[in-house]
């Protein structure tokens, strides 16, 4: 109907003024006319028009988005709850129910074994490096925490994992590992370093878990720290 009505001998000897900045796709084609700054449009071009209004609204309205204070309002604007709400509900819908009954429990300890099947390799890796050596090198287990920070680990929890680990001998090829670190030693560093990360002390920094890309870079300690071939092992672990 819409076709019909727009190749209309009316649809197309109707014209309108917009401003010229509107549409600058159209003026490039030179398929506009100007007249004191504004843009002659036939009938059979407005949906051009409204597609560049569109357009342009939510380029800006994105850019707006990165602000702070734009983006604390609409997270708690009641239309996008539920319009987030309306989102989740199709994308588990879309989820075998096996699978759904998984990845809706909260993130605990008990769990945390069971759900590591569906972290990203990397931090699978740390996550198996961490039970099989009891042990994770500084910057691999500050990666690991902020990850399991911001997936949702309670901080408490986090700690107990550290503490059943780190309270363990530590471990390289199966072997007792000498290491100088250890929960009984170095408890209240590592639970005031783990809060930190959490943003419970110190600044008090809400610090996200790292990009991928910046895990990338680093991928290479990531790698010696599994096969435990760094040499700073014994200073860092």
């Amino acid at each position: 109907m819409k076709n019909k009505t727009c190749e209309a001998v009316d649809c197309i000897v109707i014209s309108f003024a917009v401003p010229f900045q509107h549409v600058l796709a159209l003026m490039a084609n030179r398929e506009v006319t100007l007249s004191d700054g504004q843009a002659n449009l036939r009938g059979n071009q407005i949906h051009l028009y409204l597609t560049q209004v569109f357009s342009t609204l939510l380029s800006f309205n994105s850019a707006k988005l990165q602000e702070p204070a734009t983006s604390f309002k609409v997270r708690n604007d009641p239309r996008f709850i539920e319009a987030l709400g309306q989102l989740k509900m199709l994308y588990y819908a879309a989820i075998p129910p096996k699978i759904q009954i998984t990845i809706s429990q909260s993130l605990r300890l008990y769990n945390l074994n069971a759900m590591s099947q569906y972290f990203p390799p990397c931090m699978r890796a740390l996550h198996l490096t961490l039970q099989k050596r009891h042990r994770l090198c500084h910057k691999p287990r500050v990666q690991y925490t902020l990850f399991l920070k911001e997936i949702g680990l309670p901080v408490e929890d986090c700690l107990e994992l550290l503490r059943s680990e780190y309270s363990r001998p530590a471990l390289q090829n199966g072997q007792q590992h000498k290491c100088e670190h250890s929960w009984d030693k170095d408890a209240k560093r590592y639970t005031y370093g783990t809060r930190h990360l959490y943003g419970l002390e110190g600044g008090r920094v809400n610090y996200s878990a790292h990009t991928c890309q910046s895990i990338q870079v680093s991928h290479n300690l990531i790698i010696r720290t599994i096969f435990h071939s760094t040499p700073e092992y014994n200073k860092v672990c």
